[in-house]
């Protein structure tokens, strides 16, 4: 959700000028990296779910052999750390992004009601950003959590 606002917001003319124009190149690189992580990681779930449902009702290990069973595990690592490389752009980024927007953009404009709503909603953007951010964090949390039990389970 993060990613399609931020697309919205990055091209809206309205908060074209919250955003410094050195930035907007590295504002749309951001998003579209955020964007890549969460479609692979989903991509990554809905491809393991069906290997899971049948590992559990068959009783029996995916692939069965040790070598397979290592690979499983080593797209796991991959996935986490990708999330966690996500999760630390994300935060990375509207930390920066809102620093950058309340200097530059709201530094001097006094009592002025349309920058006040103006102020309010971009609060609300970097809120939201946060929001979404905060669920690839819990992604990377639950994926760490699946990989230490499947390294862990029976055999």
């Amino acid at each position: 959700m993060f990613n399609f606002v931020d697309c919205i917001m990055s091209t809206n003319p309205k908060f074209m000028i919250l955003i410094p124009k050195e930035s907007i190149n590295q504002t749309m690189m951001i998003s579209r990296y955020l964007l890549s992580v969460e479609v692979i990681g989903c991509a990554y779930m809905l491809l393991q779910i069906p290997f899971a449902a049948i590992s559990v009702a068959s009783g029996n290990k995916i692939g069965g052999s040790k070598l397979v069973s290592q690979f499983l595990i080593f797209t796991d690592i991959i996935v986490s750390l990708l999330f966690a490389s996500g999760v630390g752009a994300g935060f990375g980024y509207t930390v920066d992004e809102k620093h950058d927007v309340d200097a530059v953009a709201f530094k001097d404009v006094g009592n002025d009601p349309e920058y006040s709503k103006l102020h309010k909603d971009m609060d609300k953007y970097f809120d939201m950003a946060h929001i979404s951010t905060g669920f690839l964090l819990m992604a990377t949390v639950c994926m760490t959590v699946v990989t230490i039990v499947s390294v862990y389970s029976k055999k």
